[in-house]
Order: structure tokens, then sequence, then C-alpha cells
């Protein structure tokens, strides 16, 4: 199945939201026409090409007189069944409403729990008699990507529960993070969250990357409690604490003002969030309110409206990537966003920033939600200025560093030290003399590399090595051949 969205279903989507936020009613469009844009958009997101935001999703999915269900995208063969479907969480813009929702719970209930929403992808965790046996992301609800090699990788997630995980099977469900104190230190990726899903789909995990990782669990779904508090106990005696952390109790609705207050404010939590989860704290009510298809009864998240900013671009810069694609960067002027201060924003690609005219001067919309990545949300007036300066990129490999090919060399040194399993201290050490000028082709990691393996290189490993796609040989010109089995020589028997 193709889940690629077109323009056209991009372009239809952003108009019907704009239309629908207009009007809150669903007589914008049909049912059955809402329902079928929406599902289109639920198996582009999965594919990892979305053409709306979550906020813009939820928003039109409220409108459906029967929401879609998350649990309809397809799979493949690399997917896991989960033991219980992992279904979405019914969520607002409106914090109004989320008190409606509460209400008749607090006379049900002893009490509620609020915790932040951290902005993460959510996975499945399964330990067979306290050793961890299987990781694997939501995927379609139903089944996900088996990441356990991920999984394995991460320090902060426990490989083994202690001697109080008798059970034959635990089932832990939480959202895997990158803190963002840790993601300060990656340039490659414009939020966590992006950085978190690359390293999902990865087939041979980044160790280094992997070091960075973290979870948040939000339920115990096996062995199941008497209540959210007695899960929390008992993860915190597997070394999951931050639940308890990040937890609290809800009596009454002052207390559900305050804490919605306090998280909607800037909270020290090192960790994106885009929302406020409020659900029951028993495990009889839960049972008892049940669920749907898409999402249960007895929680609700809040997710307010992106905060957004109008700003004029006062220039464009471009990172060129490894490969040598190209995405501009738009400057402005410094506003606040919530809890941040924003002075640029991703331009997406060369072709967003001419297809929507784009330049300095140009008058743009700027959003926030949570304290996710600023994006663009609306280009309000373009430029007359339509003179792109682009970069200029040399096709094909870069394998030594010249002015057309500087800060790829340095991106491809890094990659291709990843590819060739050098270890941590080493590639900080040739980072370093790439910094310095020292290293300045590819060649001359040739002692680094026989360092640690003593042994040759064939020019198809090299090759693998500095593309990381499906590239021949026989996609190479001679003259690239000719430097390619150069470069490997000098990698193979030279030293500086």
């Amino acid at each position: 199945m193709n889940t690629q969205p077109t323009k056209l279903t991009c372009a239809i989507l952003t108009g019907m939201l704009t239309a629908l936020s207009a009007s809150s009613s669903a007589e914008t469009c049909s049912q059955t026409q809402l329902q079928r844009f929406l599902t289109q958009q639920n198996q582009a997101y999965h594919a990892g090409n979305p053409c709306i935001s979550d906020s813009s999703f939820d928003q039109l999915n409220q409108l459906l007189a029967h929401p879609i269900s998350t649990l309809n995208t397809d799979i493949d063969n690399s997917w896991v069944s989960h033991r219980y479907p992992m279904k979405s969480l019914n969520s607002t813009t409106s914090k109004q409403m989320l008190l409606e929702f509460i209400k008749p719970l607090l006379q049900r209930a002893n009490s509620l729990i609020i915790q932040p929403k951290i902005d993460g992808i959510a996975i499945e965790l399964i330990y067979h008699h306290g050793q961890l046996a299987q990781a694997s992301t939501r995927g379609n609800g139903a089944a996900g990507k088996d990441i356990t090699a991920l999984i394995l990788l991460a320090p902060h997630i426990p490989k083994r529960l202690n001697q109080k995980a008798q059970q034959e099977e635990v089932v832990i469900y939480g959202e895997l993070f990158i803190p963002l104190q840790a993601f300060k230190q990656i340039q490659d990726y414009s939020s966590s969250r992006q950085l978190t899903a690359a390293l999902a789909q990865q087939k041979q995990p980044d160790m280094t990357l992997a070091n960075l990782l973290n979870f948040f669990p939000y339920q115990l779904a096996q062995p199941l409690q008497p209540n959210d508090l007695a899960s929390q106990q008992l993860l915190a005696q597997w070394s999951f604490k931050a639940t308890q952390i990040f937890s609290q109790t809800i009596n009454d609705i002052a207390d559900a003002e305050r804490w919605l207050n306090t998280w909607q404010q800037d909270v020290e939590l090192d960790a994106d969030i885009d929302g406020v989860v409020i659900k029951a704290a028993e495990q009889n009510l839960r049972d008892s309110l049940g669920s749907n298809q898409s999402f249960p009864h007895w929680a609700m998240a809040l997710k307010p409206k992106a905060k957004r900013a109008e700003v004029t671009v006062t220039k464009l810069s471009y990172q060129v990537g490894r490969t040598g694609k190209i995405t501009p960067i738009l400057h402005f002027s410094p506003v606040s966003l919530g809890n941040k201060t924003v002075q640029k924003v991703s331009g997406h690609s060369v072709n967003y920033i001419k297809q929507h005219e784009i330049n300095q001067g140009s008058l743009i919309t700027v959003a926030l939600a949570g304290k996710a990545t600023p994006t663009i949300t609306k280009v309000i007036g373009t430029s007359t200025e339509q003179d792109y300066q682009l970069p200029f990129v040399k096709p094909g490999l870069c394998l030594s560093s010249s002015y057309a090919c500087k800060q790829r060399f340095k991106l491809q040194i890094k990659y291709t030290m990843k590819k060739l399993g050098l270890p941590l201290s080493v590639r900080k050490e040739v980072n370093q003399l790439v910094k310095q000028g020292v290293i300045t082709q590819l060649g001359q990691l040739g002692p680094f590399y026989q360092a640690t393996y003593h042994r040759n290189l064939s020019k198809q490993r090299l090759l693998a090595s500095l593309t990381g796609r499906p590239l021949t040989l026989s996609h190479l010109s001679a003259m690239e051949h000719a430097e390619l089995e150069r470069q490997r020589l000098l990698l193979a028997r030279l030293s500086i």
C-alpha cells in the first residue's frame, strides 16, 4: 500500500483544517470524506511522512462521529505482536473540556493521576522471568517494529529486573525519549523525538546515540496492580523511578487546575513534553469504564494549541547533509514561545521555500506545541527577493576536504567511522584532527582502522560505509572508481 501523501491530499487537509477551525463543525465536509482523508494521513504518519501536525490530526479526528482507529496500518515481517493493544489517548486542546471529563471520574474514584505527556515514541517492554526478552514500537497498535537490539544498548533501561520480579512475564508500556540535555550534543536532527524515531528505524543501532535513550513507563500492563500507586512502587523496585517522580495525585478540581498550570509552565523537566495526561488511578474503575477501538475511556490528554508568533525572516542559511541534501534554515529576531526563546526554524527543503516564495523579508508564523520543536505553520507574506544563493554541493562522494566538500566531508568522516565500528574514543580523537585540518582525506583514517582491526578493507565495504545506501560500484564513474581505490589503499596502508 502506498502511504505517501500526495501534494493535493496535503493541500486538501490543510484547507479543511482551516475551515473546520473556523466553523468547529463537521458540516464543512462529509464524515466519509473526512474519515478517508484521516485514514490516509494516519497511514502516512506511520510511514514517517505526515503532512499535518499531531494536534491538527487530533482536532479533525474529534469531529468524526466514529473516530478512526490507529490500529489499521499495514505491517511488515520485522514487526512483532503486542501482548495487549497499544491504544492512543483521547485528547483535547481545551482545558475546560478536560476538567468536564474528570468531574464524573472524581465522583467515582478515590483519586486521579496526572503526568506530563513525554514527546517521544511509545514502546512495549516484555520481560520473561525478570530478563528483557522483547522491545517493540507501538506501530499500528496491534504490532510494532522489533527494537530489542536498540533497547539492549540503552543503559537507562533495566535489562534484568531484580529478585522481586518473580512473575513469569512482565509487560510495561511507556515512552522512549532522549533527554534535552543529552540532545544538545546532537546537531543532525531537528528534535529529540525525530532522533528517537530515527534510532528506532535503524537496522544496526548506533551505540553512541543509543546510550542517550531514556524511558518513561506510563502503564504496567502485566501483572495488573490494584491501583496506579502500587504499579509505580513496583516499577520503582525494578529501577523505573521516573514514574513516581513525575506523577501527582489529584483529589479534586482545584488539584487538577493547580497541576495543569504547573505542567504548562516552565517546569524543570529534562524532556520535551507535548501535553498533560489525567487518568483514573484504580484498576477496577478502569475495567468498569473500558475503552473503544481507539482509546480508553478512563484517561484523557490535554494537548494545548500550539503557541504561535508572526516573525519576519531576516536571513536564510543552509545546512548540507552527509549525502548532499540541502536544508534551508530561516532566521528571525528572537521570540518567546511559551518556555522557549526561538530565533530560527527549519525551512523543510529548497522546493518548499521556492514553492512558498520564502526569502529575506517574508512574514511567516511559527508555532511551538508543548516543549516541542518550532515549525512553520503559515506563510503570510511572500518576499520580492527571489535570488536564492544556494550552496554548491559536489555530486557523488566526498572523499577529501575541499571548498565544495568541507561540510559534507566532516559528516562523511563521522558516518564512516561509525559504520567501520571505530571506538568512541578513537572517533573523538579523529574528529578533533579533522577540525584542526590535520585529516583532510578519508584514507588518513588508515592508522586508526588498522590499529583497531589489523585487516584490509574491500572497495565494496568502503563504499557501503561511505553511503549507507544500496549503491554498487556500477553507480560510480571511472574517475570515482579511481579515487575510491586510491582512498582505500590509503586507508589500508598509510599513516599520518
